[in-house]
């Protein structure tokens, strides 16, 4: 073949190659793999930004961040009340203005009344 076509048997099983893993990189199911590697460090970064793009490596790393961190301790001494004193109180009843207005006068998202 690579007399026929006049091109070196190097560069007929490289550019064969790059196609292969072109069809790979873009299927879904290893790209999914390559998230859940990078998510248990069995691959660093230059990897999933290699393989995922820049884009979508800083989205996998921003969770891989987010998740490893450790939620925030409220600290202090707050006096919060029992849970019988919080639920026992009265529910205030919502009552209408006198405008007759349902929202209060409030602009809906869109910039009318």
């Amino acid at each position: 073949m690579s007399n026929l076509l006049d091109i070196s048997r190097t560069r007929i099983l490289v550019d064969a190659l790059e196609t292969r893993l072109d069809e790979v990189t873009a299927d879904a199911v290893f790209r999914e793999r390559v998230r859940e590697a990078y998510y248990e460090e069995r691959v660093d970064r230059e990897t999933i930004v290699s393989l995922l793009g820049h884009e979508e490596a800083a989205r996998v790393h921003q969770l891989r961040v987010s998740v490893a961190r450790d939620p925030p301790v409220p600290g202090g001494d707050l006096d919060l009340p029992t849970t019988g004193a919080f639920y026992d109180r009265p529910v205030p009843e919502w009552t209408p203005d006198d405008d007759g207005d349902p929202d209060g006068g409030a602009e809906s998202a869109d910039g009318r009344a």
